[in-house]
Order: C-alpha cells, then sequence, then structure tokens
C-alpha cells in the first residue's frame, strides 16, 4: 500500500501519522511539500490513497477554504482522498463524492492510521501487490495451465495464493478474506466441461469463485480471466453471459503466449513485480 500526502500546517501530525502506518500496518506513506507537487504525483498512478486538508493558510496568515476546496476536487476520482481536517464540523457532506472521506484531525494520529486501514479494507483498497489469488479448474487442461502460470508468477515475484479445498469448506476457512487481501485475481477459464449442445465450459468451482471476486469491492478492476479460445470448438471456451463486461486475455495452446500482455496487465494494477 502506498499513500502520498500534504498538508501546509507544521508536519508533526502528518509524520505521526506515516509512523503509525508504516510500522503498523506496513503502509508507505510519502509526505510531499506542496499542493503541486501532489497533484503531479496523484497523476502518475502509482498511489493508492492520497492525504490533506481542506483549508489552506493564504500569504497573509488567513484561512482559505476555497483553495482547499479546488485541490480536493481535482484530486476526486477513483482515488480515496482523506481529508484531514479541524474544521471537520464546518463540512457539508453531501457536497462532495464518495471517494472524499473527511476525518476530525482531533483524533490521535494512531487511531487515525487504523480508521484509513479500516476504510481501506472496506473499499477494496488495502490490498497485498504481493499476492495475486488463482482461480483454476480441475480437468487437465486447466492444471497444466494453472502449473505453468504458477511456475510464472513466482519468477517475477509475486506469491501465489489458491483454494486448496472445495468452495463451501474453503469460504468457512476465510476463502473471501483471502482473496480480498490480493492486489490481482487472476482466472484460467479451460474447456472443460461438454455440455449436450457440443459446446465447452469452464468448470462450475471457476464459475463460483469468479462470482465471488466479482462481489468483492473492486473485484471487477482486480479481476483477470485467461481464456483458452481456438479455431476448433474443443478448444473454446465459453464463459457465462455475466462476465461479458469483464476483458479476456484469450490463449490458443500455450498459456505462456500471453504471459507479456499479462504482466502489463499486473503492472496496471500495482503488483510489485
Amino acid at each position: 500500500m502506498r499513500g502520498i500526502a500534504w498538508d501546509d500546517k507544521p508536519a508533526d501530525y502528518l509524520e505521526i501519522l506515516r509512523h503509525h502506518l508504516q510500522d503498523y500496518y506496513n503502509v508507505k506513506m510519502v509526505i510531499v511539500d506542496s499542493p503541486v507537487e501532489l497533484l503531479a504525483a496523484t497523476r502518475e498512478g502509482l498511489w493508492d490513497f492520497v492525504v490533506t486538508d481542506w483549508v489552506m493558510e493564504t500569504e497573509d496568515g488567513t484561512e482559505d477554504k476555497k483553495i482547499g476546496l479546488d485541490l480536493v476536487h481535482r484530486l476526486s476520482g477513483d482515488l480515496p482522498v482523506f481529508v484531514v481536517t479541524r474544521q471537520f464540523k464546518a463540512i457539508e457532506l453531501s457536497d462532495f463524492p464518495n471517494n472524499v472521506i473527511f476525518k476530525s484531525k482531533s483524533t490521535l494520529p494512531a487511531w487515525m492510521a487504523h480508521d484509513i486501514v479500516s476504510d481501506l479494507r472496506s473499499r477494496g483498497v488495502f490490498v497485498d501487490h504481493r499476492k495475486v489469488f488463482l482461480i483454476k479448474g480441475m480437468g487437465s487442461e486447466a492444471d497444466g495451465s494453472a502449473q505453468t502460470l504458477e511456475l510464472f508468477l513466482e519468477e517475477i515475484g509475486l506469491q501465489v495464493v489458491t483454494a486448496k479445498m472445495d468452495v463451501q469448506t474453503e469460504i468457512l476457512q476465510g476463502l473471501i478474506d483471502r482473496m480480498n487481501e490480493c492486489g490481482a485475481i487472476l482466472a484460467i477459464c479451460t474447456p472443460d466441461d461438454l455440455w449436450p449442445d457440443g459446446t465447452r465450459h469452464v468448470r462450475h468451482n471457476v464459475v463460483l469463485e469468479i462470482g465471488i471476486a466479482v462481489g468483492l469491492k473492486r473485484g471487477l478492476q482486480r479481476l483477470i480471466i485467461l481464456q483458452q479460445w481456438g479455431p476448433s470448438p474443443e478448444l473454446k471456451t465459453h464463459l457465462p453471459s455475466d462476465l461479458s463486461q469483464v476483458v479476456s486475455i484469450r490463449f490458443y495452446n500455450q498459456i505462456e503466449d500471453v504471459f507479456g500482455k499479462l504482466q502489463s496487465r499486473l503492472e496496471t494494477l500495482g503488483a510489485q513485480i
């Protein structure tokens, strides 16, 4: 997890907050020197959240909320923006999008760190970018592709997490929490099940686990489907129509043929390769 912060007031609060995030939650937060630097950094796409204030001090020493409001709105988007301010009660929360979260600066930095991490978890943002959850079927095609993929992911420095038992037992053992903490979720979809109409489909356990992933916060954004699709019917893996909105990476015979595309996609999700 990586955050970026700026506040025009003395930086003591942010420094203490930064230490608590790093020491207790392994969250890195960088403090920059100006709002211009903050805006420029967020455009790089390297950060998971922002911490700032909405009340800025002008050159004559007076406080100006308009400057801070402009900054907050410029930062809005998908990125969570935590506005930590002493003027918490003066804010009309309905004026801001859902990704802007206001916090009171009267809260102790240790508690603030806990609150920020809890909010990031609920939004599906607090993930481990070194971990990838792998969804695979149980047919021979899936086994071979999964082994090759696991070796590749380990070679580029990622930790692979999989379901070891049946899904019902796994859910009781914390499958959802383990899946939710991963920075990316990969699903190998191979033509393992032959339907009466002659078409081939992915195994039911894969569909179920994909459904769990889609139900997570930011699940769709983290989901990558690797779909086998060849010229002959036995190589065409049909997916449920509900997954039409998910862009698949298709491979023909060898899954390693698309590892370049896969690595690029993982990098856009922030994977620590």
